[in-house]
């Protein structure tokens, strides 16, 4: 790696890593980062933790250095053009610019007439700003004010982190955390599904998509916005595939234990609460609403230990 770029960038996003390290962990890291950017070479450690951080954060400091070397090539060939001499302006040349110039004040000629017309047969007024009214008094912003979206579940933005790295390290992929992948492990948390569960479910969806024997190439689905899409969770956790080892006992496997089936029970029963208060009578439609009271009646069958 090539030593001029004296420098790397560090993201207000990775405050939210640093939060889960201790001081010991987050010198660590910092030192990995420093010495990445002056090698090249990325460190092993012992600490799972940090393998996982390291490896997430070195694929970015890695997309800004090609970033950072693109920029430089096109200001350093825009240098060299800047001192060569402009072309001598023929007689074409100008009668071509005529022409265009000609052809461009028709066209906004014609664009003023449209608007106009367009003015006098409905009384739409647009603000080109935050803010959109029409003749109806909707306001954009009042209704996004009005239906805000709901809180994340606590642990989401931790889980998020974890998730990518997951598949980051079992899928060769360099995904960073976005807002959309945040909202939807909040949803997954909120439907009473575990950070061992969406684990469980990155590893056996990895695993059986990028298993050389299926008829089809599924790996082009290893990202994200699948593994981690809420409506069909469920369904991914509990579907048995080919990949998958031999069923286990109950006994082999461990039963829930009495405190993890009362808090998934209570999480579920807050959750079908607010679908209700937000949509009345209709929450019995809802798709999630069904999956949830599918969940918490099977949590409330399972015998006490």
């Amino acid at each position: 790696m090539e030593k001029e770029k004296e420098s790397f960038i560090i993201h207000q996003d990775y405050k939210k890593l640093f939060d889960g390290l201790d001081d010991k962990q987050l010198r660590a890291l910092i030192m990995a980062m420093f010495d990445y950017n002056e090698t090249g070479q990325r460190p092993e450690f012992e600490d799972t933790i940090l393998q996982i951080s390291t490896l997430l954060l070195f694929n970015n400091m890695e997309r800004e250095r090609e970033k950072w070397h693109r920029i430089r090539e096109i200001r350093s060939s825009a240098g060299k053009k800047g001192g060569r001499p402009k072309k001598a302006e023929t007689d074409q040349d100008k009668t071509q610019k005529a022409e265009k110039a000609k052809k461009a004040n028709a066209f906004d000629k014609k664009q003023k007439v449209s608007k106009k017309s367009k003015k006098s047969k409905c009384n739409v007024n647009v603000n080109v700003n935050d803010n959109v009214n029409v003749n109806d008094n909707v306001n954009v912003n009042e209704r996004e004010r009005d239906n805000p979206p709901p809180p994340l579940a606590p642990g989401s933005e931790s889980a998020a982190h974890e998730a990518v790295a997951l598949i980051n390290t079992l899928a060769h992929t360099d995904f960073i955390v976005t807002d959309e992948i945040t909202g939807n492990i909040s949803e997954i948390l909120r439907q009473g599904f575990t950070p061992e569960d969406i684990r469980a479910v990155i590893r056996k969806k990895c695993r059986e998509w990028r298993d050389p024997l299926n008829k089809h190439d599924m790996r082009g689905n290893i990202r994200p916005s699948v593994l981690l899409n809420p409506r069909r969770f469920e369904e991914y956790l509990h579907m048995r595939t080919r990949t998958d080892p031999p069923a286990q006992s109950e006994t082999d496997r461990g039963a829930v234990t009495d405190s993890e089936r009362i808090e998934r029970i209570e999480r579920i029963k807050s959750r079908l609460e607010q679908i209700e208060s937000e949509k009345g009578a209709a929450a019995r439609r809802d798709d999630q609403y069904v999956l949830l009271k599918s969940q918490l009646e099977r949590l409330e069958e399972i015998p006490r230990t």
